[in-house]
């Protein structure tokens, strides 16, 4: 809930020649995050245990909370409709939760199994239902018709992916270390690091490339004609 959010943010605070880079830095900051955080973990998991590592949370928390009230601006829509779609939050919400623990018991319980079987089966009707009640809705959940535009289609595609991929390759590479190499939570930790740090330096790269050249995807050839062009227009 709150990432979406904070790229909204970022949308509306910063102009448009500078959103780019605001969007890389906050790619960056994420990247920062997934560096440290299992280094982090491991360390408390060593010196305390597993349970703690929810609390670092907190404070971090509530700093941020401060700060956004001092520093980022009002920003709201005064022709928004101020209401919910509670059943299409119902909908969505249990289709998700069929899906999620199908994958999580799968291995448990038998991919093959009535229970995991069925499960997938209502969260694939689950969905159905979801898309048909809110392409009836005035205020829907989801604004379906942005999937008619091929950018905002192809991006939420690439997003899926990458995240997919990289979550995917987070969340079993501890595992292997651990589990499999018998590395120490510290030191499987410190190995995930360099994974996260390319992000640090490509995100704010790409937002600055974004700002300079457009968000398109760049050939060398492309690029070669943007800069020309640029170059006329100056």
């Amino acid at each position: 809930m709150m990432m979406p959010a904070t790229l909204s943010i970022i949308a509306v605070v910063f102009p448009r020649e500078e959103r780019g880079m605001a969007m890389g830095v906050w790619g960056g900051v994420t990247g920062i995050a997934v560096a440290v955080g299992p280094t982090l973990g491991g360390l408390i998991v060593e010196a305390a245990s597993w349970p703690y590592i929810f609390f670092v949370n907190v404070p971090v928390g509530l700093l941020v909370f401060v700060l956004a009230l001092r520093v980022v601006p009002e920003s709201k829509d005064p022709s928004a409709v101020r209401q919910i779609d509670y059943v299409g939050v119902v909908m969505v919400s249990a289709a998700l939760f069929a899906l999620t623990f199908a994958l999580i018991e799968g291995q448990k319980l038998g991919w093959t199994s009535v229970t995991i079987i069925g499960l997938f089966v209502a969260a694939a009707v689950g969905l159905v239902l979801f898309v048909l009640w809110e392409r009836k809705q005035a205020e829907p959940l989801i604004q379906l018709s942005l999937f008619r535009s091929r950018t905002f289609t192809v991006a939420n595609i690439s997003g899926l992916i990458l995240t997919f991929g990289m979550m995917g390759v987070f969340f079993l590479l501890p595992i292997f270390f651990q589990a499999i190499l018998g590395y120490g939570a510290v030191k499987a930790g410190l190995l995930m690091t360099p994974l996260a740090g390319v992000v640090v330096f490509a995100a704010p790269l790409s937002g600055w490339l974004s700002d300079r050249i457009g968000s398109r995807w760049c050939s060398p050839s492309w690029c070669r004609g943007s800069a020309s062009a640029s170059s006329s227009r100056r």
